[in-house]
C-alpha cells in the first residue's frame, strides 16, 4: 500500500469442504456473486485508507459479467 495499491482476495464463499456444491448460495458467491459483495467494502475500505478516491479498478474475475466496474482486466496466458 506504501505505493498506492491495494489487493483484495476472497475465497469467494468456498469453504473447502464437499457440502459447498449442495448450498445454493455459496455456488452463486463462487459464480461472480462474491465480486458484486467484495468489490464496493473493498473500494471504502481502500478510500478511507488513502484518504481519496479509487483512480482504477483491475479483476480477473467478474470483468466479463461486470465490465462497468473496472478500469481493466489482470490476466495472462
Amino acid at each position: 500500500m506504501g505505493r498506492g495499491y491495494a489487493v483484495v482476495s476472497s475465497d469467494a464463499g468456498h469453504d473447502g469442504s464437499a457440502r459447498f456444491g449442495f448450498d445454493p448460495e455459496a455456488r452463486r458467491h463462487y459464480g461472480y456473486g462474491a465480486v458484486k459483495l467484495l468489490q464496493p467494502v473493498a473500494k471504502a475500505m481502500t478510500e478511507a485508507y488513502y484518504g481519496r478516491k479509487v483512480e482504477f479498478t483491475y479483476g480477473v474475475r467478474g470483468v466479463e459479467r461486470r465490465p462497468a466496474c473496472h478500469g481493466g482486466c489482470s490476466a495472462n496466458s
